[in-house]
């Protein structure tokens, strides 16, 4: 009799369970609930994969430096119009070469040149602004070599604007890592 009771009791609890049981249409509605959290999953670790690292943040950190490098460098990127600094403070500079005024040797140009890329923005413009020291004609050398064509009614800021604004250029490329 203990046995009989025991099944029943089990046959109820089985009864019990099987009311629970949901319906098709229930089922189906938690399969596609499922589904659904499964793709938010999927969609929330997508976009976790996509986050920057650190070391992604470091680059970004070194690239902006090199960026306000570049336009602290290039007087074409600044805010205030590279003419309208006082130039009254600056002392120029003592220029190594003073070119005769009919043919000057492509040496001579080569070595000014190259002095000239070693001069900071500021000193750059003084020491081109001497006008006893650098003619129009050997300004316009300088461009030819840099190889800038210049008209011939550029006047002699536009010149001296051209070579700066070229050097300046010359270093923002090689500081950026070209040659």
């Amino acid at each position: 009799m203990a046995n009989i009771r025991k099944w029943q009791s089990v046959i109820r609890q089985l009864r019990a369970l099987l009311e629970t049981l949901p319906s098709p249409e229930e089922r189906d509605d938690i399969v596609r609930g499922i589904r659904g959290i499964v793709e938010v999953l999927d969609e929330l670790s997508g976009s976790l994969g996509n986050l920057p690292t650190s070391t992604e943040a470091s680059k970004a950190k070194n690239a902006l430096e090199r960026l306000e490098n570049i336009l602290e460098r290039n007087p074409l990127l600044r805010v205030g119009s590279p003419k309208t600094k006082e130039r009254s403070t600056l002392k120029p500079p003592q220029c190594s070469i003073k070119p005769p005024e009919a043919s000057i040797p492509k040496d001579d140009i080569l070595k000014e040149i190259d002095s000239l890329s070693q001069l900071p923005e500021d000193t750059l413009r003084v020491c081109l602004q001497q006008q006893d020291h650098y003619s129009k004609e050997f300004l316009r050398f300088i461009l030819t070599e840099m190889g800038r064509r210049t008209s011939s009614k550029v006047t002699r800021n536009e010149m001296i604007e051209q070579i700066v604004v070229t050097i300046i250029n010359r270093r923002t490329y090689e500081g950026l890592g070209g040659s």
